[in-house]
């Protein structure tokens, strides 16, 4: 019988003839999954045999892994800021580069109620992160997606917070209402990004939620001349970006009043988001 060990061994290896990123990570998920154990634990249990049922669902998971499929979808979930969020095809997987900028955001919230929105939410992670962690924030939820919204509708549910979710197109659902933080990770990957991306990212996330025209700046040049009336006085923005953004990002913004707070890096020291005021 193979041991917690041997099969982690084999599987990365199948994995890896079939030219997976990451295989090691993927196998540790499915298997971790499989038994019912947190990841570490894998390390701790080496030599505990590894069941035949247990097998058989850890080869299923690994079929779909070795066609590209991201093993957030093959499991249907991931961990996220505390939060446990569902996720299909619908939406886009929680990134470690957005828990980055959540986990940002909590330490920088003020102890008074505030309203937060979380525009283009996808399966909801930020804004139900930060709803968890500051209980007294009105947090609304919005994205053009019906699909999306039903997601987060499931994973508020499912972490126990109440959230406004709202369907429209980026600030339309807001008409007329103000925040005092908003938060934003829209589509900013350009067409000719997209046709070079991973498989695994452009074969099975939805292309709407990655993709933005002139050159992935669509979003950004509307949220430039239409947000700052949306903002309460001292209001901040919180925006993803893409690596190589920064510099345009900043012109853009500039030009049109806003203060650039600040650009700041992802743990590959990439531009990765930036903080604005009006």
């Amino acid at each position: 019988m193979k041991t917690v060990s041997d099969i982690l061994k084999l599987s990365t290896e199948f994995l890896t003839h079939r030219g997976i990123v990451n295989p090691r990570r993927q196998v540790e998920e499915l298997l971790s999954h499989v038994l019912n154990l947190p990841r570490i634990e894998l390390y701790m249990q080496f030599d505990r045999p590894v069941m035949e049922l247990e097998l058989e669902k850890l080869r299923a998971y690994l079929k779909m892994g070795a066609q590209k499929m991201p093993w957030q979808y093959i499991l249907g979930q991931v961990q996220f800021l505390g939060c446990s969020i569902e996720v299909s095809r619908d939406v886009l997987i929680p990134r470690p580069e957005t828990e980055i900028l959540a986990d940002m955001i909590l330490k920088e919230l003020p102890a008074a109620p505030i309203v937060i929105w979380d525009v283009c939410c996808g399966s909801g992670c930020v804004g139900i992160a930060l709803k968890k962690k500051k209980l007294k924030a009105t947090v609304i939820l919005s994205d053009l997606s019906h699909k999306a919204i039903e997601m987060a509708r499931k994973n508020a549910q499912k972490n126990e917070v109440e959230v406004i979710l709202r369907q429209g197109d980026l600030l339309k659902p807001f008409e007329g209402e103000k925040a005092d933080i908003v938060v934003c990770n829209p589509p900013y990957v350009s067409e000719e990004e997209y046709a070079h991306l991973d498989p695994q990212v452009r074969d099975f996330e939805p292309k709407e939620a990655l993709v933005a025209e002139k050159q992935g700046m669509a979003f950004y040049e509307r949220l430039s001349t239409e947000l700052s009336s949306y903002l309460n006085p001292g209001g901040k923005v919180y925006l993803e970006i893409g690596t190589a953004m920064g510099g345009r990002l900043h012109q853009l913004f500039s030009k049109q009043g806003w203060r650039v707070i600040e650009i700041m890096k992802d743990w590959s020291s990439h531009d990765r988001f930036i903080k604005l005021s009006f």
